[in-house]
Order: structure tokens, then C-alpha cells, then sequence
């Protein structure tokens, strides 16, 4: 076998993921390795080598490769934000195993819409434990909304529809709120008796925002019958459709047709969150064409990196992306 490769790499806060494949699409391999994290968090520098060494590593061993054949790196790793220099410090990690003659380096979320898009111009909404929604237009324009972390906003998310849940609960529990099925929803699902119980938890050094996210399918199953749940999950959806409203109208001029994809485990929801995401977006904006993703974020990460390279992509390149020799 001879000729250029490339691999793409999704580095996450739950997972790495990564691929190799030719210029011609072929994927050679399939690989994976341990948790990204933000440079900026304690032995963030260091988790992040680790993640995309051993991501590297899984697919060179894999496919038994030369890493001087390596010809391009793409890496789309939560937290590398180009403004705050971290596109240097995870050239710098990758150039430690590899010497590509090029690289694309960016935040996770743009190689989200990079495969859900197959490296066309659209908007992708993230909504898991945070939510974010990003954009490109036909002249590499960028832009994003959201993605500020739990403690300003995350408006729409796993983790806001959980503490809104526990918040209304709160309040069922000593009155200042209406009842709400919510409560001994959430009692049941932390197993405490008493609202009391689960702020302690909330306060405690065990907790976790997880936990709070989990509560997601919950409150779901709850508003159809439950008001204030209902009211929950479509104010999510409505959050949602605000942030991919702000994206789209920085980069996008009135009358547009814009792809917005969505994508994420909240908007696994059901229809009571993503109708009233979908009226949103279509009320404010009737040229949204709310689509599937394509690929997912790890061939968005090749695809960057293709583009990158000067190779153009192809729909017979998109169409080998999800074949092992």
C-alpha cells in the first residue's frame, strides 16, 4: 500500500475517538482512546496528551502504518478553542508521535457540524450534558452560541433540564410552587425521602452534573401528563432554537436556506421538545431545513483535515466513510 493518510480525531469529555483512512476515503481504521479534557482544567495538558496519543497509537497499531505516511492530522478536541491558543499546544502533542505536513485543529463542536453537514455550510445544535450551537457559512464565516459551561447557561441541556426539575420540585415541596409529579420523581430518582436530602447531595463532594442530566428521560416521560415538566422540556426546545437563531442570523442574510442539525441525547426527547424547537426556529426563520447528520463527529475531523490538505470531497469519498476493509 503506498500513498498519503489522514486521521481524524474527536476528542470528548467521555470519550476519544479517531480514524485513518486514505485520500480516497478508504478507512483502514477504527480507533479510540481515553478522555479529553479543557487545557485549562487541573492536569488538563496532561489528559489531553494521553487522550490523543493513545487515540493516534490505536489506529497506527491497528492498521500496522509508517507515521511518516501520516500526511495530515485533523483534531476537533473539546475545550480547543483557537482564541485561546490551544490550537498551539495540541499542534505541539500531536507533533510529539507525528510529523504531518498538515494540520486542522478546532473545538469539538466544529467537527460535530463537519460530519453532520458531510464539510457543507449548516448549523449544529449540541444539546447532551451542555449545549452549544455552531455555524458556517458558504464563505468559511464562523460562529457559536452558548457553550459557556453550567455556571452561565447551558440553556437547554441535559444538565438545565435536571436542575429545573430539582428547582420545581423545590419549590412543590415547601410551597412556593404548584404540585408537580416532579417531586417524587426526583426523590425516587436520587432514592432520598425528603427535597432535603437531595440538596445536601447537590451541595456534597460526591456530586456530579451527570446526575443532574440524568434526570432528562424522567421529566420526559413526565410531560405528558405533568404541566410543569411539559413546560420544561418545551422551554428546552425553544432555548435550543434560540441559540441556532443567534448563529444564523450573524452568518446568514434574510431569505437564506440554512441546514440546522441537531444533535445530542436531549433531543432524544420526543416531540415534546423538539416540536416546539422546530416551531421556533421555523417561525423566526422559514428557511431552516431541520436534517439528520450525516456522519458522525470523528469523519467531520477527517473531512476538516481533507479540506484542509486541498482534497476535495467528493460524494464517492463520503461515500466509502463508513466501510472497514
Amino acid at each position: 500500500m503506498s500513498g498519503d493518510l489522514y486521521i481524524g480525531i474527536d476528542g470528548g469529555q467521555t470519550s476519544t475517538k479517531s480514524v485513518l483512512a486514505d485520500e480516497n476515503g478508504h478507512i483502514l481504521a477504527l480507533g479510540s482512546g481515553t478522555p479529553c479534557d479543557h487545557i485549562q482544567g487541573v492536569h488538563g495538558i496532561e489528559r489531553n496528551r494521553a487522550a490523543i496519543h493513545s487515540a493516534v497509537q490505536s489506529v497506527m497499531d491497528a492498521a500496522h502504518i509508517d507515521p511518516a505516511r501520516i500526511a495530515g492530522v485533523g483534531m476537533a478536541i473539546t475545550g480547543a478553542a483557537p482564541e485561546l491558543g490551544a490550537e498551539m499546544v495540541f499542534a505541539g502533542i500531536i507533533r510529539e508521535i507525528l510529523q504531518p505536513e498538515y494540520l486542522w485543529i478546532d473545538h469539538d463542536v466544529a467537527g460535530n457540524l463537519a460530519g453532520a453537514a458531510a464539510g457543507e455550510p449548516g448549523v449544529v445544535v449540541i444539546a447532551g450534558g451542555g449545549s452549544i450551537a455552531y455555524g458556517i457559512n458558504a464563505t468559511g464565516t464562523e460562529w457559536r452560541a452558548g457553550g459557556m459551561g453550567y455556571l452561565m447557561g447551558d440553556e437547554g441541556s441535559g444538565w438545565w433540564i435536571g436542575l429545573q426539575a430539582i428547582q420545581a420540585a423545590g419549590k412543590a415541596a415547601d410551597g412556593r410552587g404548584p404540585h408537580t409529579e416532579l417531586l417524587p420523581m426526583v426523590l425516587d430518582h436520587f432514592g432520598f425521602p425528603t427535597i432535603r436530602h437531595v440538596i445536601s447531595l447537590l451541595y456534597g463532594p460526591d456530586f456530579t452534573r451527570d446526575q443532574v442530566a440524568a434526570l432528562v428521560p424522567d421529566v420526559a416521560r413526565l410531560a405528558h401528563a405533568d404541566g410543569i415538566a411539559a413546560e420544561i422540556m418545551s422551554r428546552a426546545g425553544v432555548l435550543l432554537a434560540d441559540a441556532a437563531l443567534a448563529v444564523i442570523h450573524h452568518l446568514y442574510e434574510p431569505g437564506d436556506e440554512v441546514s440546522v442539525y441537531p444533535t445530542g441525547g436531549v433531543f432524544r426527547s420526543g416531540d415534546i421538545l423538539t416540536v416546539p424547537f422546530a416551531e421556533r426556529l421555523l417561525d423566526e426563520w422559514p428557511g431552516v431545513l431541520i436534517r439528520q447528520p450525516q456522519y458522525e463527529p470523528v469523519f467531520g475531523a477527517l473531512l476538516r483535515i481533507w479540506q484542509a490538505s486541498g482534497i476535495e470531497i467528493t460524494p464517492e469519498r463520503l461515500g466509502r466513510l463508513h466501510l472497514l476493509p
